[in-house]
């Protein structure tokens, strides 16, 4: 992996700069969390792009512990940034993210399972008349 040297992005229409590092596993996974979470109304759709932001922002565990229930809220509410002025946070921390080594570990796993070679007889024969 490269060095974790930050990227400076400057929000468009402002004058205000973020530092955006190597994305850390924390992060993606609560981005995750972010993404597939429910939402109750159209208004919480909207949000979803602050609390990312404010997830890429942070981009560690004690920080967003700490302060992300504030910042997503201040970026929402308080700065009211649009989809255009986080589309640049977003793209950097897409390419910050290191998906080879994940996809890579995913595969060598997948080698590694040996729930298809322990199938009883019995479920190897259902298989078959399911297939047919």
């Amino acid at each position: 992996m490269a060095e974790n040297i930050p990227t400076e992005v400057t929000i468009p229409y402002t004058n205000k700069t973020y530092k955006i590092g190597w994305m850390k596993n924390k992060t993606i996974r609560k981005i995750t969390q972010v993404l597939n979470s429910k939402a109750k109304s159209p208004k919480d759709e909207d949000l979803v792009l602050c609390k990312a932001m404010a997830l890429i922002v942070l981009n560690g565990y004690w920080k967003i512990r700490l302060f992300y229930p504030f910042l997503w809220r201040w970026y929402a509410y308080v700065k009211q940034y649009s989809d255009y002025q986080i589309l640049p946070i977003i793209e950097t921390a897409k390419k910050k993210a290191p998906q080879i080594p994940y996809f890579l570990s995913m595969t060598y796993l997948t080698g590694l399972k040996d729930s298809l070679a322990t199938m009883s007889r019995e479920e190897v024969e259902r298989m078959h008349r399911e297939q047919s």
